[in-house]
């Protein structure tokens, strides 16, 4: 009888390790992304000040019609949690040599118009948010894309 008892807790024991070592991915996803415009928007965030081409927002086009990888895309007057990782937005940030994260925003609209090799060749975004740790956490970590000018570039102060 104990011999079972001994056998039922070690196969416990060595589910709770393996799961343990099988687990998801922990993501933080305390970044929000709000869309205060009438546009679809979709957005990338990054460590360095320059789009390229493998950071297309897009997932692929197909029969005219666009499928748009969920995490990058907002819809108008909604809200979106951006995350990293097995790391935290904190540790994230601070790797990065100017010690500040940025978000490019890009309208629908615009990438239906034009490629995305021209938007990379042109660096054509609609917003370019660069934020610090400091200026994050100030925000609640929220980001709000409001109709700017073309190409524009604020550093939240």
């Amino acid at each position: 009888m104990q011999f079972r008892l001994f056998i039922k807790i070690i196969k416990v024991v060595l589910v709770f390790i393996l799961l343990c070592f099988v687990s998801c991915d922990i993501a933080d996803e305390k970044l929000l992304i709000v869309n205060l415009s009438s546009d679809t928007l979709f957005f990338i965030t990054k460590p360095d000040t320059s789009i390229r081409v493998n950071d297309y927002p897009l997932f692929y086009k197909w029969k005219r019609d666009y499928r748009y990888i969920k995490e990058n895309c907002v819809f108008p007057y909604e809200v979106k949690r951006d995350g990293v990782l097995n790391t935290t937005w904190e540790k994230a940030i601070s790797k990065v040599p100017d010690k500040k994260i940025k978000i490019f925003f890009f309208k629908k609209k615009m990438l239906d118009k034009i490629s995305w090799d021209q938007v990379v060749a042109m660096q054509k975004y609609s917003l370019k948010v660069v934020m610090s740790l400091s200026e994050l956490e100030k925000a609640n970590w929220v980001v709000r894309f409001q109709e700017p000018e073309a190409n524009s570039v604020y550093e939240i102060r």
